[in-house]
C-alpha cells in the first residue's frame, strides 16, 4: 500500500504532535478516522489505536529513511520564527511512502 503526505497535509499538520502531524494527518484521512486515534513516533511506530482496534503501518526498508528526514524536518518548525513557518511549510516537499498493514 502507499501513502501520500499531500502539501495540504503539511500545512495542516502540528509539528512535533504524534497525532496531528503531517503524516498523522495523512493516515487519518486515509483511514477514516479521528487525527487522535493515530500515532506517529517515527517510521517504525505509525499506527492506529483505539480499545478495541490497533493496526501499524509497517514501512517499506527503503522509505524508512526519507520518512524520518521528512518528520525532522517537519518537526522543526515548531522551533521557527512566526514570520518564517509557512515560508518552509511551502518548501517541504510532498512525500509518500509504501507499507503493509499489520493487525492485531
Amino acid at each position: 500500500m502507499k501513502l501520500e503526505i499531500t502539501r495540504e497535509h503539511i500545512k495542516n499538520g502540528i509539528p512535533g504532535d504524534a497525532s496531528y502531524c503531517a503524516i498523522a494527518c495523512a493516515v487519518a484521512e486515509k483511514y477514516k478516522v479521528p487525527s487522535d486515534w493515530v500515532g506517529v513516533e517515527g517510521s517504525d511506530n505509525i499506527f492506529i489505536s483505539t480499545t478495541d482496534y490497533w493496526l501499524e503501518l509497517d514501512v517499506s526498508n527503503e522509505d524508512r529513511q526519507p520518512i524520518n528526514d521528512f518528520i525532522n524536518d517537519f518537526d522543526s518548525i515548531e522551533n521557527m520564527e512566526d514570520e518564517r513557518i509557512e515560508l518552509y511549510r511551502n518548501t517541504l516537499p510532498e512525500i509518500s511512502f509504501n507499507y503493509k498493514e499489520i493487525r492485531r
